[in-house]
């Protein structure tokens, strides 16, 4: 739920159901599929799904739109995502911190 007068009636939700494990058995990155079949909602799917391509840890999203009435913290999770190549490994301090910031305020 939003915390602002603005967005309390407005409902923020994430779904990671078309996720795929990242790491192997023995912890290591999986490589990326050569091809993937198109999976999810058409008109929300990324453009790389629309070419049967493997989705990625980030997709060509404008973080301004997504994200216009969510705290600045959200902002800078996701655009610290952004940043990541595939085999990256995520700043998980930073992105803890972040979130902390969120329910702290």
């Amino acid at each position: 739920m939003g915390r602002s007068t603005a967005t309390m009636r407005k409902v923020f939700m994430l779904d990671f159901g078309l996720a795929r494990q990242y790491l192997n058995a023995k912890g290591e990155i999986r490589s990326p599929r050569s091809a993937a079949g198109f999976r999810g909602t058409v008109r929300y799917a990324a453009v790389s799904a629309h070419k049967n391509k493997v989705g990625r840890m980030k997709e060509d999203v404008d973080l301004n739109v997504l994200l216009e009435d969510c705290p600045g913290e959200l902002f800078q999770f996701a655009a610290h995502l952004k940043t990541l190549t595939y085999p990256d490994t995520p700043d998980y301090d930073l992105l803890e911190s972040l979130l902390i910031q969120i329910i702290n305020k």
